[in-house]
């Protein structure tokens, strides 16, 4: 069977911070990408999947940050 990361856990801590999960492969390699326009795409964060299948990620909200866009791209 083949398995595909996936997004879950979508929420906003107490401390303001944006926090999702990213299942997928241990050992896979992925990028996590933030965008205000789903055109232009800077790069966050480079991660590994460890041995539990999930990496955790957390980002600061500022209030008067426009509205962001968030996705994880597998990388080779």
């Amino acid at each position: 069977t083949l398995f595909r990361s996936q997004l879950t856990g979508i929420s906003m801590t107490a401390g303001g911070m944006f926090e999702f999960y990213l299942n997928g492969p241990v050992g896979n390699n992925y990028v996590v990408q933030a965008s205000s326009n789903l055109v232009n795409w800077v790069n966050l964060e480079t991660n590994a999947i460890p041995g539990g299948g999930v990496s955790v990620f957390d980002f600061p909200i500022q209030k008067t940050q426009p509205q962001k866009f968030y996705r994880a791209l597998p990388m080779p």
